[in-house]
């Protein structure tokens, strides 16, 4: 006969640990919270808020996640192998280039802080296999997020971190997320069945949606809205073929807005075609030109860049001499040569390609998530943020977890 205690013993050891992952997860939750009203996504000078951001993203990541990111095993997602294969990378010949090269520390800290960033799906990856409300409550902290990015951007709110334009909040992939997502849900829901019951939800998804897209609009962000347009544009596309009328009334109610507010629509294409024909790609390729002329002064260097820390002329800003490019590929390719961005562009889409499957069923989250991520890779600096690491981990919290996605249907 088996003794009461030990009869027990598995429950207890289940309370505990989910109680322990709780508490992560608050923490979590907490952090991002906080980062989104007073946070910088890439500060100047280190503060009290990193300083407490950092141990407590150490504090969840904790021994269990080190030893799954660390420890290689053959029946792991793709995706996680993908990670550990870009994290090993990152641990070794970028360290010894950068102490060949003899890089400042405070840039090879940046670049590093960055990688560790990008990496935080796998280091969190084993509290979204524990904890079924992992997936929820990091889809709403992002939202959050680039909700009070958006609004920080444009007011000057009490008890609030300001919106200095240098932070470039606007930028963040949060705020498209943000934008996407809110808009998605809003035509999910509207070409599903149960609208009749919701039209007060619709109508605040679409409101959430246009508080993030108006920074774009201010700040320019030809990518930005460009990736918005194309993903609603297939969301609705997948949303024809299970509902065509709901979604052809979507159509003519578009149309008739964009009727109606012709005058205060035009002045805004006028404005991005103005800077098209000013600026052009923004130097994108002449960067890549001047990356690549960087790190091909050896086989070494193309094959494994010049280390974390490593700094160039960039014609993206006049030429001054930076450690940040444009887009994670050329930041990749300076820092880790090609080997290190063959790896993490393979982490990359190893995520974004588990998530294609969903695109039916989930378009709104699937497109939210890869477009902000597919700009960052090719055009933007903002891989380098938390927020990127963060709308990142939104895979596998929503796509890879023990409820496969279903959580976040249920919940919104």
């Amino acid at each position: 006969m088996v003794a009461p205690a030990t009869r027990f013993e598995p429950l207890l050891s289940k309370f505990f640990r989910m109680s322990f992952s709780r508490l992560k997860l608050g923490v979590l939750t907490g952090a991002v919270l906080a980062y989104a009203l007073w946070g910088s996504p890439t500060p100047d000078d280190l503060g009290g808020l990193e300083a407490v951001l950092g141990i407590a993203l150490v504090l969840i990541v904790g021994f269990a996640g080190m030893r799954y990111a660390l420890v290689f095993q053959a029946d792991k997602p793709m995706p996680v192998k993908a990670a550990q294969l870009f994290l090993y990378a990152g641990l070794t010949f970028p360290f010894l280039a950068m102490m060949i090269n003899g890089h400042q520390s405070v840039y090879v800290f940046r670049d590093f802080a960055a990688f560790l960033f990008m990496l935080l799906p796998l280091f969190l990856w084993p509290l979204f296999l524990r904890d079924s409300r992992a997936s929820r409550m990091v889809l709403y902290s992002v939202l959050f997020l680039g909700l009070i990015f958006a609004v920080r951007t444009r007011l000057d709110l009490a008890f609030v971190g300001e919106g200095n334009a240098l932070y470039y909040l606007s930028n963040m992939p949060s705020v498209l997320f943000a934008a996407i997502y809110f808009a998605g849900k809003g035509i999910e829901r509207f070409t599903g069945q149960s609208c009749r019951f919701c039209i007060a939800r619709i109508a605040l998804f679409f409101v959430l949606s246009w508080v993030c897209v108006l920074p774009m609009i201010e700040t320019q962000q030809r990518a930005s809205l460009g990736a918005f347009i194309i993903s609603l544009a297939i969301i609705l596309g997948v949303r024809f073929i299970s509902a065509p009328k709901r979604t052809l009334a979507i159509f003519a109610g578009l149309l008739a807005v964009t009727v109606i507010f012709r005058h205060e629509l035009l002045p805004i294409v006028e404005s991005l075609l103005l800077k098209t024909t000013i600026v052009g790609g923004n130097m994108r390729v002449q960067e890549w030109q001047a990356v690549w002329a960087e790190i091909s002064q050896s086989p070494l260097s193309i094959m494994f860049g010049q280390g974390w820390g490593a700094r160039f002329a960039s014609p993206a800003v006049a030429d001054i001499t930076v450690n940040f490019t444009h887009g994670l590929v050329t930041s990749l390719l300076l820092k880790t040569g090609v080997f290190g961005c063959l790896l993490g562009l393979a982490y990359i889409f190893s995520l974004l390609w588990g998530g294609t499957k969903y695109l039916k069923k989930e378009p709104a989250l699937v497109l939210a998530v890869a477009a902000p991520v597919l700009i960052d890779v090719f055009l933007y600096a903002s891989f380098k943020s938390l927020d990127f690491g963060l709308v990142l981990a939104l895979m596998p919290a929503l796509l890879y977890s023990k409820e496969n996605n279903s959580i976040h249907s249920d919940s919104t």
